[in-house]
């Protein structure tokens, strides 16, 4: 996910992933989702493959995030335009909260424990130097 060994900076980070994902598609945004795939690709070419294959985990588990919530946030946000309620608003919250939480969780999880054993194993699959 990123270089930072330090935990705050990795649980911001992974905490964004459900945020972006969900703006993404709740916007529609076209050249968002024609362009996405097109940048992963690009910059997957640029990582080791034991990275490339931590970034398929993190998209994996925030995709999985994202779809949890996308059905209720989006029912409240089209409630909400018909008529405003505070407490709805908040319910939506906090079910992006509550999944950028636990989808930042894990992702600190899979950095901190998997993370340097996927190195360690796939780093044994190169040809000595």
């Amino acid at each position: 996910m990123i270089r930072s060994k330090k935990v705050y900076t990795q649980f911001l980070h992974s905490f964004m992933l459900v945020p972006i994902i969900l703006s993404l598609l709740l916007t529609l945004s076209r050249t968002g989702l024609v362009m996405l795939p097109i940048v992963f690709v690009i910059l997957l070419l640029l990582l080791k493959p034991a990275k490339q294959i931590l970034w398929f985990i993190y998209s994996g588990v925030a995709a999985i995030g994202t779809l949890v919530v996308l059905n209720p946030i989006n029912t409240a946000g089209l409630e909400l335009q018909l008529q405003f309620s505070g407490s709805l608003a908040a319910k939506g919250w906090i079910y992006l909260l509550a999944a950028s939480t636990i989808v930042a969780i894990v992702s600190w999880v899979i950095q901190r424990w998997i993370a340097p054993q996927l190195e360690h194993g796939i780093q044994s699959w190169s040809a000595p130097v």
